[in-house]
């Protein structure tokens, strides 16, 4: 039973690093679809697409800093100037604080809840 467990760990193991590589690869095509539609040239072209929707654009920015502190794909840093170019630096703020501080606590919770088998999950043990 053990050696079934532990083979059932490895496979997450990989589908996690799989997942982390696509979503690098995903991070890197839309940041060229973006710069190609030259939202990413201009910074008010990107505040102008993200303000057209109203409730959407906090919406899924909140949802992108959850991710990133979950699972840290896209640099934290990166994400937080591009709230405050986008949302301004109150709205900015507040959106950029909602965002990492739910995905402090989930974080916090998925380590309290399965301990040292998660942390594994993205790391070798010799790290």
């Amino acid at each position: 039973m053990k050696n079934r467990q532990r083979k059932a760990y490895e496979t997450w193991q990989k589908i996690i690093k799989l997942l982390g590589i696509l979503a690098l690869i995903g991070s890197f095509v839309l940041a060229f679809w973006l710069y190609k539609l030259g939202i990413l040239n201009d910074s008010n072209a990107l505040k102008d697409l993200v303000q057209q929707y109203k409730v959407w654009g906090p919406l899924i920015f909140i949802v992108v800093q959850i991710i990133q502190i979950v699972f840290p794909v896209i640099p934290g840093g990166l994400t937080t100037v591009a709230g405050f170019l986008i949302f301004g630096p109150i709205a900015g703020f507040i959106y950029n604080y909602v965002g990492i501080i739910i995905g402090s606590v989930i974080l916090f919770l998925l380590v309290k809840t399965y301990g040292r088998k998660f942390i594994l999950l993205f790391m070798d043990e010799k790290t």
